[in-house]
């Protein structure tokens, strides 16, 4: 079901409507590759998808705000 509602949503849009935002925010502040890591798992994106996401945003912190 939940694959259902986010299917079609950007990555910001899946964190924020599984109440994981803030959470993930705090992740890459701290540079937590693996709760950043597990709470895009959670949103849906496969283990490679998370993993380089991660990597892209702590290489390029401040493009995303970070």
């Amino acid at each position: 079901m939940t694959e259902l509602i986010l299917d079609g949503m950007t990555i910001n849009e899946r964190l924020f409507t599984l109440g994981l935002m803030e959470k993930f925010d705090c992740a890459i502040r701290e540079h937590d590759r693996e709760v950043a890591v597990s709470l895009l798992v959670k949103a849906k994106l496969t283990e490679a998808q998370a993993s380089e996401t991660v990597a892209v945003i702590f290489q390029n912190s401040e493009k995303y705000g970070f």
